[in-house]
């Protein structure tokens, strides 16, 4: 790189015509690894070398891997490996505005991934740069005097850094290392993002953060991970979104700038009685964290300033007073925790009451539906799985036996029996469906 740094200076020195070069540079990696060494970075330090000799330069940072491991795993593995040469880029003084990136995972070798050597070439980030090496060029007039123009600049080099585009990270990334520097958006597969401004994080280090950023808002997650949805004797609450987010610089959790909050956005229909909970082992309203809902976007933001394991949107619905006592049958009931789901997807636990009996909440003005539960044996050798997939379908109060009353809730007694069986949670008959128009 020395070599190639001192030979480009010098032939732009000797012609004045000839201004524009073209830098190719690779950074290879070990299996897996997508930070970066101190011989990689000495590498990158050339690379800024040589631009902060130009105001006129490109680039585009592409990233790479063999192809040992799954399509999704080396995805991230390659958008992280760009991600971070170039956060190193930009963190020594790179304009963020004349460079892009990408990653390809394993789709674009340069060698032979079957051998050894030709994976290690594959495991790789790219640096491309078309450059002009100085600011302005110098020529000599007739009369001897000397005379100064620029050249030209391109729109891209009137771009200002504050008007960069953010870097997207997604929809499969969820957790891994970020940049420091510059905007951020973190994207899940079933809509819910994350925002990061570059200021939102108290940091004096300009290393990677790492992100854990989980999204619950899946029927399937939120009963596989058992969340309680409930608050007092059977005080219903429905649950409409649930994530957490958790952000660490060089092992120290990161403070979060109050003036520029991270936004979680959840894209879902409006509910006027919805609000926003904490601590999920027993749910209390939010008083730190914000939440208000955007019409434009259809969804509700949520701004965060302060790390937090876990985050719950719920419909409060206090007067729900309309409950279903079922009879759970084949496992301990210890072991069993049934959900229900409403026909609008929002989910809701069902309370244990006595032996083998459980309310299931049906305030929710429907004639249908789905009782779900997931248990897992992991005492058992083979790690034997039991779930519940029943639906109650056209469901008419007026034909059901009230059982009994406790204050202003009415129980009725369901007729038929529910049994958990030996099987895995159907994922596929829940309701993981964005609302539509996001």
């Amino acid at each position: 790189m020395k070599k190639i740094l001192s030979i480009l200076i010098l032939f732009a020195a000797t012609s004045a015509h000839s201004q524009i070069h073209t830098l190719k540079e690779s950074i290879y990696f070990g299996l897996g690894k997508t930070s970066l060494n101190r011989p990689q970075k000495q590498k990158l330090d050339s690379i800024v070398t040589l631009l902060k000799n130009s105001k006129s330069y490109v680039g585009e940072v592409k990233g790479h891997t063999c192809n040992l491991g799954s399509l999704r795993i080396n995805k991230v593995i390659s958008n992280l490996r760009a991600l971070n040469v170039l956060n190193y880029l930009v963190d020594k003084g790179i304009k963020r505005d004349k460079f892009s990136y990408s990653s390809f995972g394993f789709s674009q070798p340069v060698a032979d991934n079957r051998s050894q050597q030709g994976r290690a070439l594959n495991r790789r980030t790219d640096v491309e740069v078309v450059l002009s090496l100085f600011d302005e060029i110098v020529s000599f007039n007739e009369d001897g005097g000397k005379s100064k123009s620029n050249p030209k600049e391109s729109k891209s080099d009137k771009t200002n850094l504050a008007d960069a585009p953010p870097f997207e990270i997604g929809p499969d990334f969820s957790t891994g290392k970020i940049p420091k520097a510059g905007n951020k958006i973190i994207k899940v597969t079933n809509g819910i993002s994350l925002e990061v401004e570059k200021n939102s994080l108290v940091s004096g280090s300009s290393e990677p953060i790492d992100l854990d950023f989980k999204d619950f808002s899946q029927n399937y997650d939120i009963i596989k991970k058992g969340f309680n949805t409930s608050s007092g004797i059977c005080q219903n609450l429905s649950l409409i979104a649930a994530f957490s987010v958790n952000l660490t610089q060089e092992y120290q959790e990161l403070s979060i700038n109050n003036q520029k909050p991270l936004i979680v956005n959840i894209p879902s229909e409006y509910y006027p009685n919805a609000k926003l909970y904490s601590n999920p082992r027993n749910w209390t309203a939010d008083t730190i964290n914000k939440m208000s809902y955007n019409y434009e976007k259809k969804a509700y933001e949520v701004s965060i300033i302060n790390n937090t394991s876990v985050l719950g949107i719920f419909d409060n619905v206090l007067d729900t007073i309309v409950f279903l006592k079922v009879k759970i049958k084949g496992l301990s009931p210890d072991l069993i925790k049934p959900y229900v789901i409403y026909d609008n997807c929002n989910i809701s636990a069902c309370c244990r009451q006595k032996g083998k009996w459980f309310l299931v909440p049906v305030a929710v003005k429907s004639s249908t539906y789905k009782i779900r539960s997931s248990y897992t044996d992991y005492s058992s050798k083979n790690g034997d799985s039991y779930s519940i997939n029943y639906d109650i379908k056209n469901l008419d109060l007026s034909k059901l036996k009230v059982d009994h009353r406790e204050g202003n809730q009415i129980i009725y007694k369901y007729p038929e029996k529910i049994k958990i069986t030996n099987q895995k949670l159907d994922k596929s008959s829940l309701c993981d469906q964005i609302p539509a128009g996001n």
